[in-house]
């Protein structure tokens, strides 16, 4: 496993590991990145352009994060993302899962987005699409640190820089 520590605007290190690991339901290795950020109360992370993660709640052990996405991306606890993809028995009610790698910016500056509310302990998963999964590692009172595990090919920021890069205040070295 590689590992490498970057620190951006003076803020704590961030540990970025990158591991192997074999794509949902395909043969193809795909590599998958894993970045631990440690958010606030009312902070967010961006996944892609059309993926954001906010902390609205944090309480002793438990956090509420809004998850706002188009409509046509599946926003799941784990244990529901699992009955989902391992139920033999097809059920027409349940949404499909889709990928996060085809969301664009457009589909949520077009009002298409959906918003959506749950609440999580440290040790449990949200799984946005089938290819994205937000753990959250430790939550406090005041700060949660969330591990998001995306291909390398999703960006993942959190919201400010994000927000800086697209306004030009980031150059690439």
């Amino acid at each position: 496993m590689l590992a490498e520590t970057a620190k951006v605007r003076g803020e704590a290190a961030e540990t970025l590991a990158v591991e192997r690991v074999n794509q949902v339901g395909g043969d193809e290795p795909k590599t998958m990145g894993s970045l631990v950020l440690a958010r606030q109360l009312g902070e967010s992370i961006m996944i892609g352009h059309a993926v954001t993660v906010e902390v609205v709640g944090l309480k002793s052990n438990t956090v509420r994060l809004r998850v706002v996405a188009p409509r046509s991306v599946a926003v799941h606890r784990r244990e529901v993302y699992d009955a989902i993809r391992f139920d033999p028995r097809p059920n027409p009610s349940l949404p499909p899962v889709a990928v996060v790698g085809k969301m664009n910016a457009e589909v949520v500056g077009g009002g298409l987005a959906g918003g959506l509310v749950l609440t999580r302990r440290a040790g449990q998963t949200i799984m946005i699409g089938t290819d994205v999964a937000i753990d959250v590692v430790e939550a406090r009172p005041g700060t949660v640190r969330l591990r998001v595990v995306a291909p390398r090919s999703v960006a993942v920021h959190r919201r400010e820089v994000y927000d800086a890069i697209r306004a030009g205040g980031f150059r690439e070295n």
